[in-house]
């Protein structure tokens, strides 16, 4: 294709051929489709494949169109009865000389680049924009190359002995369940200037925060058991919560809608409902031993190169990965007539945590 003789063109008196070349942008399509066939490929990781590559063909646009002098251009051209036009998207004939009716070619963005040349508005983009989406692309891939989940799991490298620690001190922690309720309106201010023009101003008016925790009677940790390390293991803790009965799931239920009535003070109201459970963070656990190159630095050496997504493909290759929940149970015990509780926690139900 890229060999194919299209109309012929004229270039100083001198046919030659028109040599098609796909767009630079076309290059990415088979390199997208490849992504998802690689070894140890995670569908979470894609990002890690496009952002590298859009950023690197947008300089390499702006490098080409910029400095190699690939842009449209205007020219005058000799016109032969007996040869085709040789722009014919780009020339007209006009009639140059009346008194010798010689006509000419009068033609506009010309663009002889090896690899074509796009519409004047990618041009102007690629001159002189690209680089500065190029910066947004680049800071957006080492955001997320070093928040994710295989990043985070390998800043916290631990031994399966110290992993094991902090899940017990994770399951040690009481459990609390936040609610907050902002209420607020909108209020639009008008203002004129000297020239009597007016504009309005909107702008949002806060007028109560309100905090408030579930009230329980105890809790119980349900949380999965500790996983066994055979080698390298990416442990994510997943913090969830339960109600041990019906009565404290009602109770939970009753009170969210109650404080959400209370709070609810003007025409707007935002709640949220935040569970604390003692999270552990992600973890990288090993047996024995680690290869050298399982560093957090190396890591974030390669991101900045923007090699995270090899990187990565070598830790999903020499490691396994599971997720641990980690759960808590509350429980409210009912009161009889006279604010007694009617059971204990620590009785015969082994709740622990007693408040």
């Amino acid at each position: 294709e890229g060999r194919g003789l299209e109309d012929p063109l004229l270039d100083g008196g001198r046919v030659r051929k028109k040599r098609r070349f796909p767009r630079p942008w076309s290059a990415l399509c088979p390199l997208l489709w490849w992504v998802p066939c690689m070894p140890n490929y995670r569908f979470r990781d894609s990002w890690a494949y496009i952002l590298p590559l859009s950023t690197t063909f947008l300089m390499l646009s702006h490098w080409y169109y910029k400095y190699q002098g690939c842009t449209g251009r205007s020219e005058i051209l000799p016109y032969y009865p007996d040869q085709p036009n040789p722009y014919p998207d780009h020339c007209d004939i006009t009639l140059q000389d009346p008194t010798d009716l010689k006509f000419v070619y009068e033609c506009s963005n010309i663009c002889d680049c090896s690899l074509g040349c796009p519409s004047d508005f990618w041009v102007h983009f690629f001159q002189n924009f690209a680089p500065y989406v190029a910066i947004v692309l680049y800071i957006g891939y080492l955001f997320e190359a070093l928040r994710c989940p295989a990043a985070r799991a390998l800043g916290n490298l631990r031994s399966q002995e110290e992993g094991y620690k902090r899940y017990l001190k994770a399951t040690g922690v009481t459990p609390k369940l936040q609610w907050y309720s902002e209420s607020y309106h909108y209020e639009t201010t008008y203002h004129t200037d000297s020239n009597g023009n007016t504009r309005s101003e909107t702008t949002k008016v806060v007028t109560s925060r309100v905090t408030s925790y579930f009230s329980f009677t105890c809790w119980k940790d349900d949380s999965s058991n500790f996983p066994d390390v055979n080698g390298i293991l990416r442990v994510h803790p997943k913090d969830v919560f339960g109600c041990y009965d019906d009565f404290t799931s009602n109770k939970l239920e009753n009170d969210w809608k109650t404080f959400k009535r209370v709070n609810n003070t003007d025409t707007h109201q935002h709640t949220t409902q935040t569970y604390h459970g003692g999270k552990m963070g992600d973890l990288m656990l090993y047996s024995d031993y680690t290869p050298r190159l399982l560093r957090y630095t190396h890591y974030v050496t390669a991101s900045l190169l923007m090699a995270s997504a090899p990187f990565r493909r070598y830790i999903n290759g020499i490691s396994e990965e599971t997720e641990l929940k980690m759960k808590k149970t509350f429980r409210c015990i009912p009161k009889d007539d006279f604010g007694n509780t009617g059971r204990s926690c620590t009785s015969d139900e082994d709740m622990e945590g007693y408040l």
